[in-house]
């Protein structure tokens, strides 16, 4: 039977890692627990008292919420696992298309979806972290959707006039020099 190319570094990951894996396939204690959610507008992460949240660029704007949902979870692993030692990391989400690709460590379904769990996992991997996703109602994660749901407060500012005469003025008295020197 032929193999295409993903397949093949699949199992080609499965060669050279099956010997030296050890790590127990349930575990129920976890070292962190992250709470992540998406809206269209951005993401949002919540681990103990610590909240943070993002904005998504015009190309993710166009992403299926599924997409965005597992790119939280990105987001909110990359924003509260970094620096643990080794860990494990219980995922709270009100997705099941992203908790179902963070389990099984992909999908053939949907082959973005597939593409990002796998560069979750890498990363997991890279940082000797083990994940787990559990499911938890939309109104019990209210943290991290309030998170994600943040419009940004930053949008309206302005330059002081005195900024700008200072500008104008640099402007008015270079234009006898050349633009390069």
């Amino acid at each position: 039977m032929p193999l295409g190319d993903c397949l093949r570094t699949d199992l080609h990951w499965w060669i050279d890692n099956i010997a030296s894996s050890l790590n127990n396939i349930k575990i129920d204690k976890y070292d962190i627990e992250i709470f992540t959610d998406a809206s269209l507008t951005g993401w949002g992460a919540c681990c103990g008292t610590q909240k943070t949240h993002g904005y998504w660029s015009d190309l993710d704007k166009t992403r299926h919420i599924n997409y965005l949902e597992l790119l939280a979870i990105f987001y909110g692993i990359k924003c509260y696992a970094y620096d643990l030692p080794t860990g494990n990391v219980l995922i709270r989400c009100d997705n099941t298309t992203a908790i179902s690709y963070i389990n099984r460590m992909g999908s053939v379904r949907f082959p973005a979806l597939c593409s990002l769990a796998k560069e979750i996992w890498q990363w997991c991997e890279r940082n000797n972290i083990w994940l787990f996703a559990s499911y938890i109602s939309s109104e019990n994660n209210s943290d991290a959707d309030k998170e994600s749901r943040r419009l940004c407060d930053e949008t309206e500012w302005s330059l002081s006039q005195d900024a700008f005469d200072k500008i104008k003025f640099q402007l008015d008295s270079s234009r006898d020099r050349p633009l390069c020197d």
